[in-house]
């Protein structure tokens, strides 16, 4: 789940992140991409931000609207601190 502050610094949830490790998803499925309603799920290779093993991902902005696409990574209309 993915917050963010509003005008008085009080949490508020704006969407959800969905996210499957790619080395258990080829264990499960094989090579091919994973999707999720009808999207497919972006790989975030290992050296990643998070110091964390390669991961697939997909956001999905529900309670903020992203004028780049409801399941684009990142929201312009989004501060995070």
């Amino acid at each position: 789940m993915i917050y963010a502050p509003d005008k008085h610094g009080r949490l508020r949830l704006v969407a959800v992140e969905y996210v499957v490790f790619q080395a258990d998803w080829v264990a499960a499925h094989g090579a091919a991409t994973p999707e999720l309603l009808g999207q497919p799920l972006t790989l975030v290779p290992e050296g990643n931000r998070y110091d964390i093993p390669a991961f697939f991902e997909l956001h999905a902005w529900i309670w903020q609207a992203n004028p780049a696409g409801t399941f684009t990574d990142f929201n312009p209309n989004v501060k995070c601190g």
